[in-house]
């Protein structure tokens, strides 16, 4: 009963989300809120920039839906949290803010929701930390990623891909988990998984190359909010290694690159292309060979994040060996020759 639960919900938010893009790329476009190309671009066109407003939105009724119906109050808070940050960073988008204002938006919606929601889930590591140091790693990892999510979305349709991966692969873990009788906690991450995917597919229809509107920091932060809160659910549900998997090639990317800029003394807070896939991109490869790139490293992610539930240390290095090589090929120009998706 629960997959077809997933199953419709996945296709509602789906066609929910087409439709939702449908009106707001012309209105967009209509006020001229456009992400116009400079020099440290990876698009040529001026394109509409505020699209992730729309894949929010209907994920946000989905989850006061669900909270209505299955009592699940979590969803609703996490719905409000990321409606709150769509909202504000849809003003980033229009008018650039400063980042201590974006820096403390994001931390009041993870402690938000950290505190009326989280210390009702089970121990994410099995009580094997003092609940203080354990608080403070979510709150930093999840802040991590949030910001990583919004650094890596560089390029069309790399966003859409990552929040479908982590939405069809957190709700297919915890199926398989549960050994198809999912309970407790397994049945709101499938459900919720299947939304996210269906929100991240519906805004592919409109973000894969060529583009025809962007996520914005109006998409990819709050996105980043819920793909973050699906991991850490994922993870209080016993598959910490399976969580720390799925996201593992956007981890690897960002934390390098990251770690590479502060050793050359950059401003890491300041827009740059040195992320791997935008090596790849300027050595060549097209959006959508990169895309297609990193479809194939998470679907073997998501294979190490299911060999991962009777083996985690396994999955774990083999699937961390896999982003990092993947990391390694698109840093170096892409690789595997050209693979020729756009024709």
């Amino acid at each position: 009963m629960i997959v077809f639960v997933s199953i419709a919900a996945f296709a509602a938010v789906f066609g929910a989300t087409i439709f939702a893009l449908g009106r707001l790329v012309p209105w967009l476009s209509a006020r001229r809120i456009l992400d116009v190309p400079n020099e440290r671009s990876s698009h040529t066109a001026a394109t509409p920039r505020g699209g992730g407003l729309a894949p929010v939105a209907v994920i946000a009724l989905a989850g006061v839906g669900g909270a209505l119906l299955a009592g699940q109050v979590w969803l609703l808070v996490f719905a409000v949290a990321a409606t709150g940050l769509s909202v504000l960073f849809f003003n980033d988008d229009r008018h650039s803010l400063g980042i201590g204002v974006r820096l403390g938006a994001q931390a009041l919606g993870v402690v938000s929701a950290y505190v009326l929601v989280i210390p009702s889930w089970p121990d994410v590591l099995g009580h094997r930390l003092p609940s203080v140091l354990l608080g403070l790693l979510l709150l930093v990892g999840w802040l991590w990623f949030i910001n990583l999510f919004n650094f890596m979305d560089g390029i069309d349709g790399i966003s859409g891909v990552e929040t479908i991966t982590i939405g069809l692969g957190s709700s297919l873990v915890a199926f398989v988990a549960a050994g198809g009788t999912p309970a407790a906690l397994q049945v709101p991450i499938m459900i919720a998984g299947a939304c996210l995917a269906g929100a991240g597919a519906g805004f592919l229809t409109a973000n894969w190359s060529p583009a025809r509107v962007f996520l914005g920091d109006a998409g990819s932060i709050p996105l980043g909010f819920l793909c973050g809160a699906l991991l850490i659910a994922l993870a209080a549900s016993g598959q910490l290694a399976a969580a720390l998997i799925i996201p593992a090639y956007y981890i690897v990317d960002a934390t390098v690159t990251l770690f590479r800029r502060l050793m050359r003394g950059e401003r890491i807070w300041q827009a740059h292309r040195s992320h791997a896939y935008q090596l790849a991109n300027q050595a060549g490869l097209s959006h959508a060979e990169i895309c297609w790139r990193i479809i194939l490293c998470n679907a073997l992610l998501l294979a190490c994040a299911l060999l991962s539930i009777w083996y985690p240390i396994t999955g774990l290095v083999v699937g961390y060996l896999t982003a990092f090589a993947v990391y390694a090929l698109l840093a170096r120009g892409g690789g595997l020759g050209s693979m020729n998706m756009e024709r």
